[in-house]
């Protein structure tokens, strides 16, 4: 906590920065959450927010996940020549499935720092957002995204859970033989972060700071 009578704009993004530091592992459960409770629903978002952008003629972003379910596990499907492994089992997984985890990791991890900095704001300068407290809010998050998005990089590389999953069940063809299908879904949240970092620089100094642009 910080001394509202003391603060300055200055000192509240170190506050925050701080704070947000200590949001990862619940990012990553949430995103984890929705997978594999409400797929559908995040199908459906993906559809509103993505579809809507890209014209009839474009399909670099359609999905052909038409009747999704409710837990993407449902999308892993024994195949003897698939490419992941379960418990010695082998499996294929649909690739639109990638696109919707892509998409609903960044849009969770923007999601965050916004509220994150929006919600402290209001406790310590003021109740209501008015047209002044928008910018400085945007001030903030422009000022610490990259820090915040380097951290979540950082945390990402060196989570236990995950550095376990690659050291403990790599097999002899280097393999990861995962110890369930939710883990194997947990090791895809992870790739995509690494995956969507290097873009990360580009997308917090563009259009995807505004709210709901993932």
């Amino acid at each position: 906590m910080i001394n509202n009578e003391d603060i300055t704009l200055e000192t509240f993004k170190i506050y925050v920065s701080d704070k947000l530091k200590d949001e990862y592992p619940y990012i990553m459960n949430r995103i984890l959450f929705y997978l594999t409770n409400e797929f559908d629903k995040v199908v459906a978002y993906y559809k509103e927010i993505i579809m809507n952008k890209v014209s009839s003629n474009d399909d670099k972003r359609q999905i052909g996940l038409n009747s999704p379910a409710i837990n993407v596990e449902d999308y892993l499907e024994p195949d003897e020549n698939g490419k992941i492994m379960i418990q010695d089992e082998l499996y294929r997984i649909d690739p639109d499935v990638f696109k919707v985890i892509n998409f609903i990791t960044v849009h969770e991890i923007m999601d965050t720092l916004r509220n994150v900095v929006t919600k402290e704001y209001g406790i310590y300068f003021k109740r209501e957002i008015d047209h002044k407290a928008q910018k400085e809010v945007m001030e903030v998050i422009k000022s610490i995204s990259t820090n915040y998005l380097q951290n979540i990089y950082k945390q990402n590389r060196f989570d236990k859970r995950f550095s376990d999953m690659e050291r403990n069940n790599l097999i002899e063809n280097n393999m990861i033989n995962h110890p369930s299908k939710t883990e194997y879904i947990y090791e895809c949240i992870h790739t995509s972060v690494l995956i969507k970092y290097p873009n990360y620089s580009y997308f917090t100094k563009s259009s995807a700071l505004k709210h709901n642009n993932v």
